[in-house]
C-alpha cells in the first residue's frame, strides 16, 4: 500500500520527507506492513513509535530505520531532527497521537475488517468480562458464529487462527487476525469486543 492511501483519516501536524533537497511524494512510497516493534521492523515497514508508560516508542525510531523502515510515525517531534531522517532517506510523520494515527493506519491497511462485522462493544469498571460471555452464550445458542476479543487476552471462539496475548495494541492485531478469518469463513458475522476504560479501540 502506497503511504498516501496508508494516511487517509490520520490527523498529520507535519510531514518531512526530503531526500538532499529532493521532496519525495507520499504516493510515490510503497509500504510493506506497519509495526508498532522496532525488532520486527523488515525492510519497507512503516514503523509507528509509541510512547507507553514503561517504554517509550520514540527511543526506537533508530533502530527502526537501521532495519528497514521507510517511514516513521512519530507524536514528538523533537524525539530525532528532521536532517537525521533526510539523510537516511525515510519519511518522518508527525501525528498528535501515533496511537490513534496506528488505529487509523491499520484499518486502511487492512481494507477496514470491521465494516464486513456487526460489532459490540462492552466496557466499564467492572462486569466487562462476565458481560461478554453471557452475550456470546446467548448468541451461540441461536446459532451465531462469533468472534471474542478483550484487552487483556484473545480468546477464540470463531475466528480460526487468531492468537491469544496482549492486545494494547488491538487495533492492528484486530487487522491481522480478523482478515484471514473473514476471508476464509464468510458466515462469521459478529465481533464481541470488551476494553477497559483507558484503552481505545478502532478497528475499522
Amino acid at each position: 500500500m502506497v503511504l498516501l492511501e496508508l494516511l487517509e483519516g490520520v490527523p498529520v501536524i507535519k510531514l518531512f520527507s526530503s531526500l538532499y533537497g529532493k521532496m519525495v511524494l507520499t504516493q510515490d512510497i510503497s509500504v510493506h506492513s506497519i509495526q508498532y516493534d522496532s525488532r520486527k521492523v523488515g525492510h519497507g515497514d512503516l514503523f509507528v513509535a509509541i510512547a507507553g508508560t514503561a517504554v517509550d516508542g520514540h527511543a526506537f525510531v533508530e533502530s527502526a530505520i537501521s532495519r528497514g523502515a521507510v517511514a516513521v510515525v512519530v507524536q514528538n517531534d523533537e524525539a530525532l531532527p528532521d536532517p537525521f531522517f533526510m539523510h537516511a532517506g525515510v519519511t518522518k510523520i508527525v501525528v498528535p497521537d501515533s496511537r490513534k494515527a496506528l488505529a487509523r493506519m491499520s484499518a486502511n491497511f487492512f481494507g477496514h475488517p470491521s465494516r464486513k462485522l456487526r460489532l459490540i462493544g462492552v466496557t466499564g469498571t467492572n462486569g466487562k468480562t462476565t458481560t461478554t460471555h453471557l452475550i456470546r452464550s446467548i448468541m451461540e445458542a441461536e446459532g451465531v458464529k462469533l468472534g471474542l476479543l478483550g484487552t487483556i487476552r484473545g480468546l477464540i471462539i470463531a475466528f480460526s487462527g487468531m492468537e491469544s496475548g496482549d492486545l494494547a495494541q488491538s487495533s492492528f492485531r484486530f487487522g491481522t487476525q480478523t482478515r484471514p478469518s473473514l476471508r476464509n469463513d464468510s458466515d462469521i458475522n459478529v465481533s464481541l469486543l470488551w476494553c477497559s476504560p483507558l484503552t481505545g479501540m478502532q478497528v475499522g
